[in-house]
Order: C-alpha cells, then structure tokens, then sequence
C-alpha cells in the first residue's frame, strides 16, 4: 500500500495512480474475467470534484492492447476509501455527455417571456 502524507486532506494525482495501479494487479490475480488486466496500462486521470470545487475522485480507464476496458476509480480525499468503484466496461465520464442529452431531449428550449402562457 502507498504511504500518503498526513498533513493534506487530499491524495495527489501521482498517489493515485500508484493506488490504481497497484489495484489494477490485484484485481487481475483475484478476481474471475479479470485476467487481461495483468498487462494492462491506465490512461491520464480525469479528476471528479465535489460541487465546493475540492477534488472528489480521479478515475482511470484501462487500457487492455491499447484498447478501453474498463475503469477505476481512486478516491481524491484521504478520509473515503481508496477504491471507489472498479469494473469492465466504458469509463463513468464517458456517459456524462450522453446522458445529459437524453435527459433534454423532448424539452422546449424557446424562452416563455415571463407572464406569458406557454
């Protein structure tokens, strides 16, 4: 496990990629269908922050033959547990686009002067 300095409250994107990548090896010798992440390698964190603007979280995609598969989330304050989350498949951030647009898909967009009915 990674020594983490005391006296900030956050982890360092450098910490947390030795934390990913050291759960990432363990992962892959302990848990079924995990195998290909033996050799597998982590992309550049995309950093999750908390609506006060502290980070919250970095996440990394794995990458298996330079191909996505799968993510891990590290947790970017000292008090949550390391591992956030971890699994196969496509990366959280990646959905963020698309699930906005969903969400406003069928919406009015035009603005309703105020008083006026719509």
């Amino acid at each position: 496990m990674v020594q983490m300095q005391a006296r900030n409250s956050h982890v360092t994107s450098k910490e947390a990629i030795i934390v990913a990548q050291n759960h990432m090896y363990w992962i892959s010798e302990h848990i079924p269908n995990f195998e290909d992440w033996q050799d597998a390698k982590l992309s550049r964190p995309v950093v999750y922050y908390f609506p006060n603007g502290t980070r919250s979280a970095y996440e990394f995609t794995v990458l298996v033959n330079g191909k996505p598969n799968g993510f891990i989330l590290v947790a970017a304050q000292r008090y949550m547990p390391p591992i956030l989350e971890f699994g196969k498949g496509e990366a959280p951030s990646k959905r963020l686009g698309r699930i906005g647009t969903v969400r406003t898909q069928g919406f009015l967009t035009k603005i309703v002067p105020q008083g006026a009915s719509s």
